[in-house]
């Protein structure tokens, strides 16, 4: 994170509900580089696995990752 840090791509702070804990968020900058690599990523994964599955499989795993998400946002212990 010290790296990502002084190339300017992460800030962190403090959290203020949990002093043993911080927050990490990108910055422009980092967020420029996530969109770039996230396009990249998403080829590779449509290439070596969702072009192989069928629709109604797409649908089952948007349903389960949807759920997961949903569970992790809930359990964030800081606003």
């Amino acid at each position: 994170m010290k790296r990502l840090e002084s190339r300017g791509l992460i800030e962190r702070r403090p959290c203020e509900g949990d002093g043993r804990g911080g927050l990490v968020s990108l910055t422009p900058a980092g967020k420029t580089l996530f969109d770039e690599a996230a396009l990249v990523q998403r080829d590779v994964i449509r290439r070596l696995f969702l072009n192989d599955i069928t629709p109604e499989e797409i649908d089952m795993l948007t349903g389960l990752f949807s759920r997961v998400s949903e569970r992790l946002d809930s359990d964030t212990p800081c606003p």
